[in-house]
């Protein structure tokens, strides 16, 4: 009888109703067949319990794995990881104070400076100066060329300038 009301509960409530009634005529004890019914709905409860519980530890066992691999990769990488974005962060900073001051003072454009990513013809991205080229002219894809500004103690530093002659 409970094999019964387990496997009709599971798909007609309204047949789950009339078995009860009739089991309950024949033992004439309801609160007998209720309990019967509640251990084994229960039951098969407690084992869809136990497997979400199953996964819901697997789930969290390799979201654990993950985050420790990920807080590895992190602490072994972290100067590399500084370093980048540090290097972003400058050329974000440098970038709005050239733009500022460019609209605060009214100077000639090679005393202002423009940041730009360059990025070499063998894929070497690195950020740098731009001269003799307007704010207008700039844009992505500008071809450029080396350019040595001489300092007052005899060095030179590299900064690019558009290359004219390229297509």
């Amino acid at each position: 009888m409970v094999s019964r009301l387990a496997s009709a509960a599971r798909h007609d409530p309204a047949a789950v109703r009339s078995l009860l009634v009739r089991a309950a005529g024949k033992d004439g004890n309801d609160y007998a067949i209720w309990r019967r019914l509640a251990s084994v709905t229960s039951g098969d409860e407690r084992l869809q319990a136990r497997a979400d519980l199953a996964w819901a530890i697997t789930a969290g066992g390799i979201g654990v794995v993950l985050f420790a691999a990920m807080l590895l990769f992190t602490w072994y990488f972290a100067a590399a990881l500084f370093l980048i974005f540090a290097g972003m962060l400058l050329g974000v900073a440098l970038n709005a104070t050239t733009n500022r001051l460019g609209q605060v003072v009214a100077l000639p454009h090679p005393l202002r400076l423009a940041v730009v990513c360059v990025t070499l013809d063998v894929g070497v991205n690195f950020l740098a100066n731009i001269v003799n080229c307007t704010a207008e002219e700039l844009k992505v894809g500008l071809k450029v060329k080396s350019y040595w500004h001489p300092l007052d103690d005899g060095t030179h530093l590299l900064m690019f300038q558009p290359d004219k002659d390229a297509k």
